[in-house]
């Protein structure tokens, strides 16, 4: 899914261009380049847009999101300790 179709879902669900532009404190003019497809959502409101819709930063930045978030890297499964039973 491309970022258009993110912004509108973020969009539809915060109530309209309008109010995610006042809640993210962006211009209406831009969420709506975003949902035009005309201008990609930066990563730089994409926390914020996680907090208030169902949209991820995993969704707007699927092959980045670990080097520009680490903490949603994944943990690695720890083995069983040897000697510790």
């Amino acid at each position: 899914m491309k970022h258009a179709a993110f912004a509108k879902r973020a969009s539809t669900e915060a109530g309209g261009p309008t109010a995610l532009a006042r809640a993210l404190g962006k211009s209406p003019s831009e969420i709506s380049q975003w949902i035009s497809g005309r201008r990609p959502i930066p990563a730089a409101c994409a926390a914020s847009l996680e907090k208030l819709t169902s949209v991820t930063r995993q969704d707007l930045f699927p092959d980045q999101y670990t080097q520009i978030w680490p903490e949603l890297a994944q943990p690695s499964t720890p083995g069983k300790e040897v000697g510790n039973d």
